[in-house]
């Protein structure tokens, strides 16, 4: 049997907690919730599924492979419109024997039994899966689509595939009750909300877990927990609860009811979370209230109010996984080296102040916004720092190229200040400021965002002043591609060599980096 699973990323409306990665993606309890869908949709008999995607196929791919581990088959379709996704319900079937079709939304399970609702072939109108409410009206009872349908052959051919959702809703509906039938749900499971999300998993932990796949084994009635977990002798656990594997819950914690804690995370002392989730690899802080919400990615979603908050500070709410000790180490390495380099410097530093006041018109010292990096994507999460400069910086140009003893002085110098205070790197991508991360494309601001910021950049040690956008937009991907202690070290010290003239400038481009030498002559 054959299903269309529709997870084009427009089915989640929780914004602040999807802004990087789709909304079907988002962790529910222990995984993601498109992994739910397939997982029921298996159960179900279905052997053969089609993802209807708009963007970020890789991530979709990466995580549901080729199917083979749930023994299926699957195909990932991509489209232009994400409001209008139906086209591929009419494409070339991925079976041969398949005479129906199953249309899923990815932002729904209904509480059923699919496999065994499967229409008869010569129905000319589509089974629709709903819910009964309890009101009727005089056109007889009132029905909630689950968004979850059988197709018929017959149903396909008049099946308005241009259609949007809600104009899909209204024809499926009326074809239903005229030429096929409905069939009732006892419950369906949403994440199209806060409220929806909140609800569902109160739901499945109500059920024990049966709905759906949970990893971990029942510590207690209405209480599973993962793998490697430490729950506090004086945490306080309501059931229904559920905790991930490697998670800590610590002393005088209270959890449940209809609490979901993901895997990797750490909650604080004395912290309350009741009817409420924390996603995966999140840090709660001590002596918080997580109630009626939804927490992680450095954000809290309100249920009542379904919208959230960034909580820009890492003692409050943060990620785990960005708290190890290597990167701690790391960091407090680099402030402590910079703080050593300004002691020597100090003397230069005032020198090459005193020399601008005397022979340059204007300010010695600028200070320019910039975004702090590594970021998420959604600007209103961006934090900015204050980048120390002897230099005025060009909005209007992309990157700085030059590389001189006049460079050396007036802009990375100062801008030691910035790594002894943590907010810099020696070597990262260039610092920008909010207008000129905006400015950048789709792609190229996906990587300046995802990157580090640094004092020294590959374009610093490899271009020169008259390169290209595209020449400096290819530095960056190489840079971002090619992280790594002993790269950095050696793009420090080509700067430095570069910069006192310890030898001759080279005038290759960004796209001579990828080219082999040429064969030394006999």
């Amino acid at each position: 049997m054959r299903a269309v699973v529709i997870a084009t990323g427009v089915e989640s409306s929780i914004p602040e907690l999807t802004s990087d990665r789709r909304g079907t993606l988002l962790p529910f309890i222990d995984r993601p919730f498109i992994q739910h869908v397939v997982e029921r949709l298996v159960v179900n008999g279905i052997t053969h599924i089609e993802f209807v995607l708009h963007d970020r196929p890789e991530a979709f791919e990466a995580l549901l492979g080729t199917g083979e581990r749930w023994g299926c088959k699957f195909r990932f379709h991509l489209v232009r419109d994400p409001l209008r996704p139906y086209a591929p319900l009419r494409f070339p079937r991925s079976d041969d024997d398949g005479h129906t079709t199953l249309l899923v939304h990815a932002d729904t399970i209904p509480l059923c039994e699919l496999g065994d609702a499967v229409p008869p072939r010569t129905q000319r109108g589509p089974r629709l899966f709903g819910l009964h409410a309890p009101r009727t009206t005089r056109g007889g009872a009132r029905w909630q689509w689950s968004g979850c349908a059988w197709l018929t052959q017959s149903a396909l051919a008049e099946f308005p595939v241009h259609g949007s959702r809600s104009e899909i809703e209204t024809w499926i509906r009326s074809a239903a009750v005229e030429f096929g039938d409905i069939e009732n749900v006892d419950a369906v499971l949403s994440i199209a909300d806060p409220a929806a999300f909140v609800e569902a998993q109160g739901r499945v932990m109500e059920l024990n877990f049966a709905p759906i796949c949970t990893a971990g084994r029942l510590r207690s009635p209405g209480v599973r927990v993962g793998r490697n977990v430490h729950i506090h002798r004086t945490a306080i656990i309501t059931p229904p609860v559920y905790i991930g594997e490697n998670s800590r819950i610590d002393r005088g914690a209270r959890l449940g009811p209809n609490a979901s804690v993901g895997p990797d995370c750490v909650v604080d002392r004395n912290t309350i979370v009741v009817d409420a989730a924390v996603l995966p690899g999140t840090y709660v802080g001590e002596g918080l209230e997580i109630r009626n919400a939804i927490a992680g990615d450095q954000a809290v979603v309100s249920v009542q109010w379904g919208a959230g908050i960034a909580v820009p500070d890492d003692l409050i709410l943060s990620s785990v996984t960005a708290q190890t000790w290597p990167g701690a180490w790391a960091r407090t390495g680099r402030q402590l080296a910079a703080t050593l380099l300004l002691l020597p410097c100090g003397p230069l530093l005032l020198a090459t102040a005193l020399w601008l006041r005397l022979f340059r018109s204007g300010p010695v010292l600028y200070r320019r916004a910039v975004v702090r990096t590594p970021s998420r994507r959604s600007s209103g999460d961006w934090q900015t720092f204050r980048l120390w400069s002897f230099r005025r910086h060009d909005e209007g140009s992309t990157t700085n190229t030059s590389a001189g003893l006049i460079d050396l002085l007036t802009r990375v110098l100062p801008a030691l200040v910035n790594v002894a205070r943590g907010e810099l790197h020696f070597v990262g991508l260039e610092p920008r400021s909010v207008a000129a991360v905006r400015s950048l494309p789709d792609d190229w601001r996906e990587i300046v965002l995802s990157a580090s910021s640094g004092i020294i950049a590959e374009a610093h040690t490899s271009l020169e002043a008259t390169a290209t956008r595209d020449d400096l937009f290819a530095a960056e991907v190489f840079q971002a591609a090619t992280p790594g202690m002993g790269k950095n070290l050696r793009r420090l010290t080509a700067y430095l060599r570069r910069s006192l003239r310890l030898h001759r400038r080279s005038t290759r481009t960004a796209s001579d980096m990828t080219r082999p030498a040429a064969p030394e002559a006999p």
